[in-house]
């Protein structure tokens, strides 16, 4: 976490410099572990990055700084008397620094202490007066506190200051799954991905929780991959697969995967229940029962209960252990008032046949949920599926009033919930495959008897969940999902699904661009592509994507544009510079184009207030940035190349560093001018104009085998052939690219009305 109002480090060694007397060696010193360990913070280095962060302190221990960010890392290593030791050093430093006290608050959050967390939260709303991510965070502690509708109020009311904002989705997510409303929940976690401006993994690894929670454990290893691409270390991400793989049957794989969550988190436990299930599954029963133990020994909250209960539920039918797991539960129902507790157990007590108590606890659960105001749906469908059963006389009453009989005069048809895809609540869904899944989940008061997709009963489970898969046979499907109680009512919803027949008619596509042309088109000069691409590194971390990133979008200039291309992979600082160099003494056209391509790890430096290349051979350890290369100089290189047309783009971190002001200039339209002489026009002007996958920030590499979000949309746009006229102009490639975060702007020579074009052939 990034602090929001960040001091520079100079700055407190200036205001301290005259009681320390700091020297120039120590003042870079101490600047040299700050950055060491913040970069340790990002790799989720924590044990470096507090050592990094104490000899900061060493040379000035009045650094609120260094107290701040090695609060954070004793965080991530769950060492969390340490890391309130000096996040209340921090706030006698700072006491007006309202991220002091959010940071304490949510460390008092985590760890279950309500009140604590609620007073630092107030604090920090104090201090910074309407701030959405403290009054999101405050939201969350109600809801920790029991109290859903002070949580949902602070929630509206961040949304309300800043409708865009994250956190107060991801809050509303929760406390919208807690009440029971679990379509809308996943509804506010796919909107807090959509405005996250960073790629925040917290906000994918809840949705990656939340498709695990509804039993869809491929989704949710999905989500997981993607989290721990971007955080190799992240535990949580490595928990969730092993769950998530657990329920596939993949177990040799999940025990991987909890062995990685141990290595991460060596101070968590909760690994072992999942390697509890996993010995379950092999038979190995006396490993299961000693990793259980180990769990048990260690576990203190209620909600660590839940979790080993609701393993076993998931992945047993063994009653003894379902029996374990329901004592386990019951340690602190009493005193939990969260909805899936409750219902847990009444799931607990059915998978024992126990349907007398079963009856009884349902009757409980639907008396919170009419008390809390949750959402009756779930436990109205849980009773549903408890049979007939003989009843105790003391118990009758009880159970009369919570299960259906047939004398039940319902004529209330099923409600249906859409949870995926969730492009079916109100916007047009479009599948490349041959088929779609749907799933969802239904509810009523006499039970479920069957749900149809498409006329095929799809998968039912207990709690009204269902999933299916629907064939796609035509280019537009109408998809009709039908839910019958057990009194005969049904319900229905269409979803209209349109299959996507792009990548089979493009080859049509592309043979007409040249025949629809209204007007003819000038024959440009020579077109040349010259693409660098960074995958492996000496000294950084390698990456995935960039060498395929630069392979197709060469392929597309070289087949759809006529571009003459060349590739050079995994470049050393000299080979990029020779490169350069060769190009500068290529002889150009007037009409001649040279895109120029960069991909892979980019830095900025906030001292020399410049971005770098990172090449294959960069030092880590490079202060002087000797062994980088920086975009002033690459600016520079590229101006001097005596192209007149050249477009530079650059798929790296920090790119938009590349134009000193981090500017974004706006280009005059075609103003109704033939498109011969709109090409003309624009071809008398010198261009140097760059698209970049982000400003001052870091940018996302993307899965293994896929492209970075940068690279997918550049060669959606290349793929489009142009469009109906076959031209593409950096005006319409930069439509394509704005949702990845890019930004456009122009450097060294160019001149105003300057373009760059690419003719389908």
């Amino acid at each position: 976490m990034q602090k929001l109002t960040p001091k520079s480090v100079w700055v407190w060694l200036c205001c301290f410099g005259i009681t320390y007397q700091i020297s120039p060696l120590a003042a870079q010193s101490i600047y040299t572990f700050m950055e060491n360990g913040r970069s340790n913070l990002r790799l989720q280095a924590y044990e470096d990055a507090t050592k990094d962060f104490t000899n900061a302190l060493i040379i000035n221990p009045q650094a609120e700084d260094a107290f701040f960010y090695r609060a954070e890392a004793y965080a991530g290593l769950e060492k969390w008397d340490e890391a309130l030791r000096d996040y209340n050093a921090a706030i006698e430093l700072d006491p007006h620094q309202a991220l002091n006290f959010s940071a304490r608050g949510a460390i008092y959050l985590h760890i279950g202490k309500g009140q604590e967390a609620l007073a630092d939260f107030n604090k920090a709303i104090e201090i910074a007066g309407n701030s959405a991510p403290y009054y999101a965070k405050r939201a969350e502690t109600y809801l920790l506190m029991g109290d859903w509708q002070k949580a949902l109020e602070d929630c509206n009311y961040a949304l309300q200051i800043s409708p865009q904002e994250p956190q107060g989705y991801l809050a509303k997510a929760k406390i919208l799954y807690e009440v029971g409303q679990s379509a809308a929940a996943f509804t506010a976690l796919k909107t807090a991905l959509k405005y996250d401006p960073y790629q925040e993994p917290i906000y994918t690894l809840a949705l990656a929780d939340y498709y695990l929670s509804e039993r869809m454990p491929q989704q949710a290893l999905q989500e997981y991959e993607k989290v721990v691409q971007r955080q190799y270390r992240n535990k949580k991400a490595h928990l969730g697969k092993a769950q998530a793989l657990l329920e596939l049957n993949q177990l040799d794989r999940a025990e991987e995967e909890c062995k990685r969550a141990l290595q991460f988190g060596k101070q968590d436990y909760y690994p072992y229940a999942i390697k509890a299930m996993i010995a379950y599954k092999k038979q190995d029963y006396a490993k299961c029962n000693e990793d259980f133990n180990t769990f048990l020994q260690a576990a203190q909250k209620p909600s660590d209960y839940y979790f080993a209960a609701l393993q076993v539920s998931r992945n047993s039918e063994n009653k003894a252990y379902l029996a374990q797991a329901q004592t386990w539960l019951e340690k602190n129902l009493s005193q939990s008032s969260h909805y899936h507790t409750h219902l847990l157990h009444v799931q607990l007590l059915k998978q024992q046949q126990k349907f007398d108590e079963a009856a009884t606890a349902a009757q409980q659960v639907r008396w919170l949920a009419d008390e809390k105001g949750y959402d009756i749906g779930l436990i109205q469908t849980l009773i549903a599926q408890l049979p007939a059963v003989q009843i105790t006389k003391e118990r009758q009453l009880n159970y009369a009033m919570v299960a259906p009989t047939k004398n039940t005069d319902d004529k209330t048809p099923p409600t249906i919930e859409i949870i995926e895809p969730m492009a079916m609540r109100g916007f047009e869904i479009v599948s490349e495959e041959d088929k779609i899944t749907i799933a969802g989940r239904v509810s009523d008061e006499s039970g479920i008897d069957k749900v149809l997709i498409s006329g095929n009963v799809a998968k039912l489970e207990l709690d009204g969940r269902f999933k299916g898969d629907a064939v796609l046979t035509k280019q537009e499907n109408h998809i009709l999902i039908k839910a019958f109680d057990k009194k005969g009512n049904f319900s229905e919803q269409q979803v209209v699904v349109k299959k996507n027949t792009t990548a089979t008619t493009q080859v049509a596509q592309h043979s007409s661009v040249s025949t629809t042309h209204k007007n003819p088109m000038p024959v440009l000069g020579r077109n040349r592509a010259l693409l660098f691409a960074g995958n492996d590194y000496d000294q950084w971390a390698d990456l995935n994507n960039p060498i395929p990133d630069a392979q197709a979008i060469a392929k597309e200039l070289k087949e759809v544009y006529q571009f003459e291309t060349e590739i050079v992979e995994n470049p050393t600082q000299d080979l990029v510079l020779e490169k350069l160099l060769e190009y500068t003494q290529k002889a150009y056209g007037a009409k001649d184009q040279l895109f120029v391509f960069f991909a892979g790890h980019g830095q900025f430096d906030e001292v020399f207030k410049e971005g770098y290349l990172v090449t294959k051979d960069s030092r880590t350890q490079d202060r002087a940035k000797s062994s980088y290369l920086g975009f002033s100089q690459l600016r520079k290189h590229i101006d001097n190349i005596s192209c007149k047309h050249i477009l530079l783009t650059m798929d790296v971190c920090f790119g938009g560093t590349i134009d000193p002001m981090v500017a974004m200039r706006g280009e005059e339209q075609n103003a109704g001018a033939s498109l011969y002489d709109y090409i003309e026009r624009k071809m008398a002007y010198t261009t140097r104009r760059y698209i970049t996958s982000g400003g001052k920030e870091y940018v996302s590499d993307g899965l293994p085998g896929q492209h970075s979000p940068f690279a997918r949309n550049l060669l959606e746009a290349l793929r489009s052939n142009g469009g109906s006229d076959g031209l593409l102009n950096l005006d319409e490639m930069f439509n394509y690219l704005k949702n990845s975060k890019a930004l456009q702007g122009e450097f060294g020579s160019n001149e105003p009305g300057s373009d760059f074009f690419l003719i389908a052939k």
